[in-house]
């Protein structure tokens, strides 16, 4: 389950020690997201964009099984969608194409063995994934994003600058809640941990 929390301003307070495995570090990792503000009212559309970067607290470690894991899951996409559009292609020209009695055969076939190719795949870079974890870390994705922001900008000056994060522990959510106060806004629903990718700096 993940939960997603906005900090108003500027000054981001975490709980010590690694976000991942709670170990005592004071290394952290810069991530950055994108905001774009756009007023298409105007009479030539005007666009402001602006780039914000966070400090996480997470040990070298830490640090690098999460990235990996993001460029994994990333790579894992691209593989699965790229199969399917082979074997599909693969299928059709088998059925149009090749017009012998044993073509649906060698396309189910074909079907199969990229679906199972794929899926070898993906196995042998989830067990990638995992390396470098260690008992106390709490998830090979880590257990907070940086899922994006908003901020006043020369066409919306009174827009309130709002920093959200999504959290898939639970524990330390509340941690980091507790430390933020006040200036914690509340989201209903959870940002698409997969659909909001963070960029290292």
């Amino acid at each position: 389950m993940h939960t997603t929390i906005g900090i108003r301003g500027k000054n981001v307070s975490w709980p010590p020690g690694c976000s991942c495995c709670g170990r005592e570090t004071r290394a952290v990792r810069r991530v950055k997201q994108y905001y774009t503000a756009t007023d298409a009212g105007a009479p030539v559309e005007r666009v402001v964009k602006l780039t914000a970067v966070q400090t996480i607290p997470m040990c070298a470690q830490c640090k690098g099984h999460v990235e990996n894991a993001e460029h994994l899951g990333g790579g894992c996409t691209l593989a699965w969608v790229f199969s399917v559009i082979a074997a599909t292609g693969i299928y059709f020209w088998l059925l149009v194409d090749i017009r012998a009695p044993w073509n649906y055969i060698a396309g189910i076939a074909t079907l199969a063995g990229v679906t199972i190719l794929a899926w070898s795949v993906m196995n042998a870079l989830f067990k990638e994934k995992s390396q470098n974890v260690t008992p106390t870390c709490k998830s090979p994705d880590g257990v907070v994003r940086y899922t994006g922001f908003v901020a006043p900008t020369e066409l919306y000056p009174g827009v309130v600058e709002v920093h959200r994060f999504t959290f898939n522990d639970e524990d330390y959510c509340q941690r980091f809640i507790a430390l933020n106060g006040r200036a914690i806004e509340r989201f209903k629903d959870a940002d698409n941990w997969d659909a909001a990718p963070q960029e290292s700096v």
